[in-house]
């Protein structure tokens, strides 16, 4: 995994020296922080990204808008839903927002 992620600084960055800062840069930030603390903070960095681009927060994939009925209550044993409610689907991890 650290090749991959080097790899792919590298291949943004053109220049040698601007990747190995910025793996520096995170490597102290690593060493400096709580190990929970960084993997939350990349999460919450992870979601935000997420909600401004429309994309999938598990995956980073392209969401849909899908509908499904809402249940209002039961009469006679027989359910009675109301209007429909859109939530965002991922068709790639099947993550939906229903999960949150």
């Amino acid at each position: 995994m650290p090749y991959e992620i080097i790899y792919q600084i590298q291949k943004a960055t053109k220049n040698y020296a601007e990747t190995f800062e910025i793996i520096n840069d995170f490597l102290e930030f690593l060493e400096l922080n709580n190990k929970d603390d960084v993997i939350k903070k990349f999460k919450d960095e992870l979601k935000d990204l997420a909600d401004k681009n429309g994309i999938c927060p598990k995956c980073g994939c392209n969401l849909k808008l899908k509908t499904k009925p809402s249940y209002l209550a039961e009469a006679w044993g027989i359910p009675i839903y109301e209007d429909y409610v859109e939530y965002e689907y991922c068709d790639n991890c099947k993550w939906t927002s229903d999960e949150d």
